[in-house]
C-alpha cells in the first residue's frame, strides 16, 4: 500500500524523496505520469512507497527493539547530512542510489578539454 504527498511551493522531488526516506528513482517509478522530474507543481499529488509499519516510539536511547528478522539483507547505512536521520538500503535500493547519482552528479563531473 502506498501513500500520498501534495506538493508544496519550493519542493523538488530529490528533497521529498530524501524527506520520505526514498530515492527519486522510486519516486518517478510511483509517478509515471511525471514527464520531466525538474518540474512539479504546487498542488499536484505523488504517491509515495509505502511507509514502514515499525513502531520505534516506545524503545528509550540505547535500548534494542526486538523485531523478527529481515527478510532482505542490509547492504549499506547512508546517514543524511544534517540530521541524525539513517537510512537502510539494500542491494537493490543501493543500486538505485548509486544510479540516482550518476544521473545527477554526472554532468557536474564531466570536464569538457579547453581550447587552445
Amino acid at each position: 500500500m502506498s501513500s500520498e504527498y501534495t506538493v508544496k511551493s519550493g519542493d523538488t522531488l530529490s528533497a521529498i524523496a530524501q524527506r520520505h526516506q526514498t530515492t527519486l528513482s522510486s519516486l518517478l517509478r510511483l509517478n509515471p505520469d511525471i514527464d520531466n522530474p525538474d518540474r512539479i507543481f504546487p498542488g499536484q499529488r505523488l504517491k509515495l512507497p509505502a511507509a514502514n509499519d515499525a513502531d520505534f516510539s516506545s524503545c528509550e536511547v540505547g535500548q534494542v527493539a526486538q523485531e523478527q528478522s529481515c527478510t532482505e539483507e542490509i547492504v549499506e547505512v547512508v546517514h543524511v547530512t544534517g540530521s541524525d536521520e539513517l537510512i537502510l538500503l539494500t542491494k537493490e535500493e543501493l543500486s538505485e542510489w548509486l544510479d540516482e547519482e550518476k544521473f545527477v552528479c554526472g554532468p557536474i563531473n564531466v570536464r569538457k578539454p579547453l581550447k587552445v
